[in-house]
């Protein structure tokens, strides 16, 4: 240790030795710099005065006084009207003559200035001697005794009036030249003068750099402990403020968790205690089921806050029927709002571009979360009403237009429409269209909220509780992902609200225009056709593998199983061709993996030339990165777990209907 800070020292010696080298030398060579500039700068500016002296500044003047005399020679010529006479034309002659001395003076001054074109000196010379033929000439037509004012009046305004404001409009481009001259020494002077003082503020703070660089490096070690302690304190705080958010967290989730299950746990009891009523089993069942449903949203919404926070949360290109998009989800709402006696109205239009490149799942999340919402706090025979139009103008503006709303967004479980997914497109390149944006207004007569809340709205766990709401399902997670998920689509959303009245959420999002990509409607069974066929279910777990069992043969489908992706990929292989439909793979086994396991069976059609079997993902795993590794391991589809019923089917009724191609159906 003693060797190791003994070369740390000479180190810092040597360092220092190096930047006082450094520093002094930085210091004199901006010291020179500065005298060099300062000096340059000086004589530049006294040639630049001098310049305007005996230069513009004379030009500048005579201009100015030259406009003097014309107009004066204008005002006497437009007086000879009423001068008719011998005397007013001696008057004029002598008036004339007087300035004319003066004035040939000052187009000679004007003529010695650089700054002035030698043109305009020349049509102030060929101006001024036609204005004295002009002014002779109306002397002697003043002197004549037949000569009617009329007619001295025509000879002012068609001679000598157009050769003075011809002499006028020359005068002024000169004064305006002289003027553009003093401008530009202003101009050089003034950047000397910011040079200079730019550069005295580096030597100034070169000098206050020098000045403390050694006391810096005297204070080096004190300066890193302080530092050092710094960061401890600073970790502590993450640390303490981690441990606090785990406790909210934990205490949310633990009550939230708790009422679903005790509601599990508890009926399934009852309906164990009444097994001879079957209506009384029946009721506990569907009890059951929908606390189920309450805690798998409660899951998904974990699941979702963690794909947030870790960064892994990525939107799909689906290419979206969005008046298809609105139907499927009213046909979800309707439901729910008439078992409240609820009036649900939907309206879709107008949309000029009504097929969108997006996240079909991530729309429909925010659609139904907004809209379950609006449903959950409103009264029995309130109103819902939610409309999606179309935005007229560039989409480029519409940051600028909603700057000020408050943005959000919803979430809802992943996998409903993955089955759908794989047939948004198909064989089709064409370029992203032009983006537009895209109105989605959710309206209600609820309860309302306080202004209070709103402004807490977004943040994760915030539910609000009064004498309307003492209590509230769901973790409070809603709008924090909704908030993310609309921030990540690059859109935004506002909430007016005002209690006992109801609450308006309003979403713009620019989505891209698809209209030269039709959605593949490949053509899917009829939902009372039969099914028929075998499948393959790989599960390591039994009772998993029981419930899975079940449920596809509650369908009409046989079922042969295997226990790991080992005995999947023995299973495939000795089957002879044709023998399964499609292959239900988990993920998570031992031995080999489902991924690995979907890989290998590929690699065998491919080498013995079998046709596509399709294979969908059935796992535990559900976030979008696991649905991504199904994609790239060359699965057709993917479902989480636990298993819905509406999605087992739809799998089963589109693979089972025909042999895939295999890498062109897959989702």
């Amino acid at each position: 240790m003693t060797e190791a800070s003994s070369e740390q020292t000479k180190r810092q010696i040597l360092q220092s030795a190096v930047l006082s080298r450094v520093t002094a030398g930085v210091v004199c060579a901006l010291l020179i710099i500065f005298f060099l500039t300062t000096i340059g700068n000086t004589t530049t500016i006294l040639s630049k005065v001098e310049m305007v002296k005996v230069d513009q500044y004379p030009a500048s003047v005579a201009a100015g006084h030259l406009e003097t005399r014309l107009v004066q020679l204008r005002t006497m010529a437009a007086q000879s009207v009423y001068m008719n006479s011998p005397d007013g034309a001696d008057g004029m002659l002598s008036i004339s003559q007087d300035s004319e001395a003066e004035i040939w003076g000052l187009i000679e001054t004007i003529e010695g200035s650089t700054a002035v074109d030698p043109e305009d000196v020349r049509a102030l010379r060929d101006g001024y001697a036609d204005l004295n033929v002009h002014l002779a000439t109306l002397a002697e037509m003043v002197r004549a005794p037949g000569t009617s004012p009329s007619q001295v009046g025509r000879y002012v305004n068609d001679e000598i009036y157009p050769v003075v404001s011809q002499l006028l409009d020359v005068d002024l481009e000169v004064l305006a030249q002289a003027t553009d001259a003093v401008d530009n020494v202003y101009e050089t002077v003034n950047a000397a003068c910011r040079q200079t003082i730019f550069i005295a503020w580096i030597l100034i703070i070169a000098v206050a750099i020098s000045l403390f660089v050694y006391l810096a490096i005297l204070n080096r070690k004190t300066r890193r402990e302080e530092q050092l302690t710094a960061d401890l304190e600073h970790a502590l705080d993450l640390a303490q403020s981690a441990s606090r958010a785990k406790s909210t967290f934990l205490s949310s989730m633990s009550h939230d968790i708790r009422t679903p299950m005790n509601a599990i746990v508890g009926l399934t009891a009852i309906a164990s205690n009444n097994l001879d009523d079957r209506a009384r089993v029946e009721h506990c069942l569907a009890r059951i089921t929908t606390s189920s449903k309450h805690l798998l949203s409660l899951v998904n919404d974990v699941l979702d806050m963690s794909e947030i926070e870790s960064g892994r949360i990525a939107l799909n290109e689906d290419i979206i029927e969005l008046p298809t998009l609105m139907d499927d989800f009213a046909g979800i709402m309707q439901e729910q709002a008439r078992k409240k006696g609820i009036d649900l109205e939907t309206k879709v239009g107008p949309l000029a571009h009504p097929i969108v490149r997006g996240d079909a799942l991530r729309l429909q999340q925010m659609m139904l979360n907004l809209a379950s919402n609006a449903v959950k706090y409103t009264h029995n025979g309130g109103w819902v009403r939610i409309t999606l139009t179309e935005e007229a103008g560039d989409a480029a503006a519409a940051p600028a237009r909603v700057a000020d709303s408050a943005s959000a967004t919803g979430s809802q479980d992943a996998d409903e429409a993955d089955a759908d997914r794989s047939n948004a497109h198909e064989g089709n390149d064409a370029d992203t269209g032009a983006v537009n944006i895209y109105r989605l207004v959710v309206e209600d007569n609820g309860i309302g909220m306080e202004q209070d809340f709103l402004e807490n709205i977004f943040q994760p766990f915030e539910r609000e509780r009064n004498e309307t709401t003492p209590f509230t399902e769901g973790a409070g997670l809603g709008m924090t992902i909704t908030k993310n998920v609309v921030d990540l689509m690059d859109g935004t959303i506002s909430v007016k609200s005002q209690p006992g009245r109801g609450s308006k959420f309003t979403v713009l999002l620019p989505l891209a225009s698809a209209e030269a990509e039709k959605p593949n409607t490949t053509s899917v069974p009829a939902d009372d056709a039969p099914l028929t066929g075998r499948v393959l279910l790989v599960e390591d777990d039994a009772l998993n593998r029981e419930i899975a069992i079940e449920l596809i043969q509650s369908l009409g489908v046989d079922v042969e199983t295997a226990e790991d992706g080992l005995d999947a990929v023995t299973a495939f292989t000795d089957a002879e061709t044709g023998r399964y439909g499609m292959i239900f793979m988990d993920f998570q086994m031992p031995r080999m993996g489902g991924l690995e396991a979907a890989a290998e069976i590929i690699r065998v059609e491919q080498t013995e030339g079998r046709p596509h079997t399709p294979i969908v993902a059935m796992t535990a795993n559900a976030f979008n990165e696991d649905r991504q590794k199904a994609m790239d391991a060359g699965m057709d589809g993917f479902m989480s777990k636990p298993i819905n019923i509406a999605q087992l089917k739809r799998n089963l009724r589109r693979f089972l209907s025909g042999p895939a191609t295999s890498g062109q159906e897959r989702e």
